[in-house]
């Protein structure tokens, strides 16, 4: 990527969803130091349901989520691709299990991340379409508060790959392969009537050019 004689002096606000903030975002900040001079990348991170009113309110400039937005005004670019993954206690009767189902996950307590977070959201969708009822036993915004208790042996539950890969290496929890995969697509969201400034496209630009799931491109 290029450079050569911009002049770029103003700040990309942009709001991100908490997977992305705490996998892909301090890294992805950190390279763009080999941005223009002046570039400022003013960032902060929320549930994806909030990076979408943020965008509609015209709050911020764009957010990156996990999910494709449903409201017609708001324009998504993929930028990299997650999955979600079923882990349990190292003690629990599915662990060295080959693959599994939603249906047999829904026998056990289920541990959730909060509504309005994407994850959940593609989740309880999954759960409705097999017309699954499921009565979660903990709901929380902490993944880490999620994985200590699946360790501790209160229940299951299906998170994304990025934020627990040092969990399944550790062997605190074991990922139990779906018997159909969980796959997502992360998406740069803006709204449909925003001009996307120099600024705003170099930013774009860097986030679809990288491998942003390498090892070598995290903090």
């Amino acid at each position: 990527m290029t450079f050569r004689n911009m002049k770029i002096f103003t700040a990309v606000f942009q709001y991100s969803s908490i997977t992305i903030g705490t996998h892909t975002l301090p890294s992805l900040v950190l390279h763009c130091q080999e941005l223009p001079p002046g570039l400022t990348i003013k960032a902060f991170v929320s549930c994806s349901v909030k990076v979408e009113e943020s965008i509609l309110s015209n709050t911020i400039d764009f957010g990156m989520i996990e999910n494709h937005p449903e409201h017609p005004e708001l324009c998504a670019v993929p930028f990299m691709q997650d999955e979600l993954c079923m882990v349990v206690a190292p003690s629990h009767e599915f662990a060295g299990r080959e693959k599994a189902t939603l249906k047999e996950l829904a026998q056990y307590p289920f541990l959730v991340r909060e509504k309005g977070s994407a994850g959940r959201d593609i989740l309880d969708a999954c759960f409705a379409i097999r017309q699954l009822a499921v009565k979660p036993s903990l709901e929380s915004a902490s993944i880490q508060a999620i994985v200590s208790s699946v360790t501790a042996g209160l229940g299951v539950a299906v998170l994304p790959c990025l934020l627990i890969e040092k969990d399944l290496k550790e062997g605190t929890v074991i990922r139990v392969p779906f018997a159909h995969p969980l796959k997502r697509e992360l998406n740069i969201v803006y709204h449909r009537s925003k001009y996307l400034m120099k600024n705003m496209k170099l930013f774009m630009q860097l986030c679809m050019e990288n491998d942003l799931q390498s090892s070598e491109f995290q903090v």
